[in-house]
C-alpha cells in the first residue's frame, strides 16, 4: 500500500480538472492505497462524489506564503510516497519540501495556453503588455517543470511543444464514466459544455449556428457552463435572434444524461490541453465537431470517422460540418457508432495502468 497525495485549489467547481482528480483518487482508494487530497480552499462540499476512503484536508489558505507553510507542515505529518501537484501555486515550491515523497506534476493545459488566452480575448486593451506577461509566465513554467521527477502532460503533441524533456510523459485523461445508455439521434439537439470564457470559443459556435439556424428551425443548441462571458454570449444570441433555438444553461453533474439527450456534440475551443468532455460525448454515442486546435481534439476525434475536425477558427467550416450532421441522420448514427468504439482506449483501467508504471 502506498500513500498518495494530490494538491489542488478546491473541488467546488464541476469542471474537467476536478472530475479527473476525483476519478483518479477514487481509483487509487479502490486499489487499497492511502489517498489524501489537500485543498488550498476552506471547507466546502466537493462537486463530484469521492470514495469515503479518500481523506480530504482543507487548508483555508488564501495567501501563497500561508498555503506554503500549511502544506509543508501537513506533508511532513502524512509522509506520502508520492505527491502530485495539479499545477496550482504549490507547483513553484513543492519540490523544495523534504517530506520524502516523489514529486509529480500534472499539466492540464497546452504549452502556450497563456499566449493563446491573451490573443483570444476580444477588445483587450494593451494586448501587447498582457502578451509580454504571458510569455514571462510560460518561461517561468518551463523552469518549474525541471524541478520535478516526473511531469505528466495530456498529449504527445504537447510534449513536443515542451521540447520533449526527459522527465516528461504523455498520458491522456481517463474517461470519467461508462454508459450503457446511448443517444438515439432523434432529438434535434446539439450540445456544448465548458466555462464561458474566450478559450472555449462559444462566441464562434453561436456565430456558426446563426448561419444555419434558419435552414434547421427544428434544431436547438444547448451550451452548459458558467463564467465571465455569459452576458456577452447572451447578447450575441439576442443580436442574432436565436433565443428560440440557443440556450445558455448552468453546469450539470449528470453529464451522461445531457449527452444521451443530444444528437451530436460541438467543441469550439480556441485552444485546449485535452478535451475530457469530448470523450464523455463519444461514450454516449455522439459524433463530435471540433476545431482542430493546437492540442486535444486531434488526439481524440478521428476526422470523418467519429466526427469532424475543421480548421482552427474557421466559423464557416464549423457551420458546414454542423449542418451536414443536422441533415443526415444516417451519417450521424454511423459516426456515433464509431465514436463509441474509438473512445474505449480512454477507459479508466487502460489509462491508470500507465500511471501505475510511473508510481512503480
Amino acid at each position: 500500500m502506498k500513500k498518495i497525495v494530490y494538491c489542488h485549489t478546491s473541488l467546488r467547481v464541476p469542471a474537467g480538472m476536478e472530475r479527473v482528480l476525483t476519478t483518479k483518487v477514487n481509483y487509487w482508494a479502490g486499489c487499497g492505497h492511502s489517498v489524501h487530497v489537500i485543498l488550498q480552499a476552506g471547507k466546502h462540499q466537493p462537486c463530484f462524489s469521492l470514495d469515503e476512503r479518500v481523506q480530504l484536508h482543507f487548508l483555508d489558505a488564501g495567501k501563497s506564503y500561508d498555503y506554503r507553510n500549511k502544506l509543508e507542515r501537513l506533508l511532513m505529518i502524512i509522509r506520502p510516497d508520492y505527491t502530485v501537484s495539479m499545477f496550482g501555486c504549490e507547483a513553484a515550491f513543492l519540490p523544495s519540501f523534504k517530506d520524502g515523497s516523489k514529486k509529480i506534476l500534472e499539466f492540464h493545459f497546452s504549452r502556450y495556453y497563456l499566449s493563446h488566452l491573451v490573443r483570444g480575448i476580444p477588445k483587450l486593451r494593451f494586448r501587447w503588455l498582457h502578451l509580454l506577461r504571458a510569455k514571462y509566465n510560460e518561461w517561468r513554467e518551463s523552469v518549474i517543470i525541471r524541478k520535478y521527477e516526473t511531469v505528466v502532460v495530456l498529449t504527445e503533441k504537447d510534449k513536443m511543444l515542451w521540447g520533449s524533456p526527459s522527465n516528461m510523459v504523455a498520458i491522456p485523461n481517463p474517461l470519467s464514466f461508462t454508459s450503457d445508455k446511448k443517444s438515439n439521434y432523434r432529438n434535434r439537439k446539439i450540445v456544448a459544455m465548458g466555462r464561458y470564457i474566450a478559450q472555449k470559443g462559444f462566441d464562434l459556435l453561436i456565430e456558426a449556428f446563426s448561419k444555419i439556424a434558419s435552414a434547421h428551425p427544428e434544431w436547438c443548441l444547448e451550451i452548459y457552463g458558467e463564467g465571465q462571458d455569459k452576458n456577452n454570449l447572451q447578447g450575441m444570441i439576442e443580436d442574432y435572434n436565436l433565443a428560440n433555438q440557443v440556450s445558455l444553461l448552468p453546469p450539470v453533474k449528470d453529464v451522461q444524461s445531457v449527452m444521451c439527450s443530444a444528437d451530436f456534440f460541438v467543441f469550439p475551443s480556441r485552444y485546449e490541453g485535452f478535451g475530457l468532455v469530448l470523450t464523455e460525448a463519444m461514450e454516449c454515442g455522439l459524433p463530435c465537431v471540433a476545431f482542430d486546435c493546437e492540442c486535444g481534439p486531434s488526439d481524440i476525434v478521428e476526422d470523418g470517422i467519429s466526427g469532424k475536425l475543421v480548421a482552427e477558427g474557421n466559423v464557416n467550416a464549423l457551420a458546414e460540418s454542423m449542418s451536414m450532421l443536422m441533415g443526415n441522420l444516417t451519417l450521424t448514427s454511423e459516426m456515433g457508432y464509431n465514436a463509441r468504439k474509438c473512445v474505449k482506449r480512454f477507459y479508466l483501467q487502460h489509462i491508470m495502468k500507465r500511471w501505475e508504471k510511473i508510481f512503480r
